[in-house]
């Protein structure tokens, strides 16, 4: 199966995390200037998602604060470390408008599907991967009884995932969630 590269941009993931130690190694700096950086321009980039911080108490005798951001924002980031002010805001425009794909690709507004991923995101709803396994079977099956065709996206974990019709996807994930009587 070949990939047009707009399908490639809009297959990057969004919830992939990046550790703030793993950045600081990539752009030969400390990590203590990338921490300073994301919290300098946290606003630019919660602009693209949530951005997590945890202590390792691993590192150091000290605990290291950690910061886990996802691959917007880490070019992002990026951006404001190597390159001018007007790279930085063309970069900026370039990854609004991605991330406006990615999430478009993720919830179909115009026909009214989602992926599970996309489910759980909309839900904030984290669950282990068997549940998201259980939840496709039944949707699957919901589908099949209701005589709806499942389509397929691209993905980039998968290759390709199901979309399922949201109400039909919401409907078996409460059930799941709570069995009717």
């Amino acid at each position: 199966m070949t990939t047009s590269p707009e399908k490639s941009l809009i297959n990057l993931s969004y919830k992939t995390t990046i550790s703030s130690l793993t950045i600081a190694e990539e752009l030969q700096t400390t990590h203590e200037f990338i921490i300073d950086l994301t919290y300098e321009h946290i606003n630019k980039l919660k602009e693209f998602g949530e951005i997590t911080f945890e202590m390792d108490l691993s590192l150091n005798v000290e605990p290291t604060e950690i910061a886990r951001i996802n691959y917007y924002q880490t070019i992002v980031l990026m951006t404001q470390v190597q390159n001018s002010e007007i790279i930085q805001k063309f970069t900026s425009q370039i990854m609004t408008k991605l991330y406006q794909l990615t999430k478009q690709h993720m919830v179909d507004n115009d026909t009214g599907h989602l992926t599970i991923t996309a489910l759980f995101k909309v839900r904030s709803f984290s669950a282990p991967k068997g549940f998201a396994i259980k939840l496709a079977r039944k949707t699957v099956k919901e589908c099949s009884r209701l005589e709806i065709q499942i389509r397929k996206v691209p993905d980039e974990r998968y290759g390709e995932v199901n979309i399922y019709p949201k109400d039909v996807l919401e409907k078996c994930f409460d059930d799941l969630l709570f069995p009717p009587e």
